[in-house]
């Protein structure tokens, strides 16, 4: 039994180390811009790169306030880089993650127990934890501190996946 304990939490340290660093380095191409309002591609593209590697073309802060705090999160992380969801192993446990696509968000779901989300309600969700029925998210979700530009940029991203 100890030897299973070693080697399972060897396998989730090395498993945690690796995803660290592959989500917290942001690519080559990522354009800056200066305080102005994006809109189209640029949008898209910024939130992209929010999704997928925490990190915001605008320098706002973007980090948790609460959540998984071991290691630093980008959203695709738990939620896959199409957005699509699944399982995660996490902290010696799995985990089953929505799909977060702007259709799955706010489309019809029997399997939902809050009604679909609104881009309000995905905001809220985001930056205090809370779903469309005023539920707290489940752990491991963390809360998100982001400027309405970047989490309209991701709003965006969200929106062109399919």
């Amino acid at each position: 039994m100890k030897k299973f304990g070693r080697t399972g939490a060897a396998a989730a340290t090395i498993a945690l180390i690796i995803m660290a660093a592959s989500c917290t380095q942001a690519p080559s191409n990522t354009t800056s811009t200066t305080g102005t309002a994006t809109t189209g591609a640029a949008s898209v593209e910024n939130g992209r790169n929010i999704f997928l590697y925490a990190t915001s073309s605008s320098g706002d802060p973007l980090y948790q306030s609460s959540g998984p705090g071991m290691m630093y999160y980008s959203c695709a992380s738990c939620h896959g880089q199409n957005a699509h969801g699944g399982q995660i192993f996490l902290m010696m446990a799995v985990y089953d993650v929505p799909n977060i696509t702007w259709a799955a968000l706010t489309g019809p779901d029997p399997d939902m127990d809050h009604p679909p989300y609104t881009v309000d309600t995905f905001k809220r969700a985001v930056t205090q934890g809370l779903d469309p029925g005023g539920n707290r998210l489940e752990y491991p979700m963390p809360v998100w501190v982001i400027s309405d530009r970047d989490l309209n940029d991701v709003i965006a991203f969200l929106q062109s996946l399919t």
